[in-house]
């Protein structure tokens, strides 16, 4: 039944337009997870220190939410194309991961790095 709810929650994030702060948060989760399951937690340490997938989300989090507030990196965020990001990152493979992003295109022309 948890994992009913998990996936209703998900799917309910993504199937609307998230805020700058919902995308943040949930593509620093879904991240730190993909990374640590393609690549194991020595890759979580080579992106940031990290010792966790939660200390991972807690960082990226931070980060991911700083540099989507700041103009200079996010003039015109797009909430459907943020949709459409998550969306692809969640049903990415490992070997998908370090292919063209759906996400480059959240920020419109500055912010072709949303954290992948």
């Amino acid at each position: 039944m948890r994992t009913v709810l998990a996936l209703l929650a998900v799917s309910s994030l993504v199937a609307c337009n998230p805020s700058k702060e919902d995308f943040a948060a949930k593509m620093a989760e879904l991240t730190c997870s993909k990374v640590s399951e393609c690549y194991g937690t020595e890759a979580l340490a080579a992106m940031g220190d990290y010792d966790s997938v939660d200390a991972c989300i807690t960082g990226m989090t931070a980060d991911n939410t700083t540099y989507i507030n700041d103009e200079a990196n996010c003039p015109s965020y797009d909430g459907a194309k943020a949709a459409a990001c998550l969306e692809s990152f969640e049903t990415a493979t490992c070997d998908d991961l370090l292919e063209e992003s759906a996400c480059d295109d959240v920020c419109g022309d500055a912010g072709s790095d949303t954290g992948r």
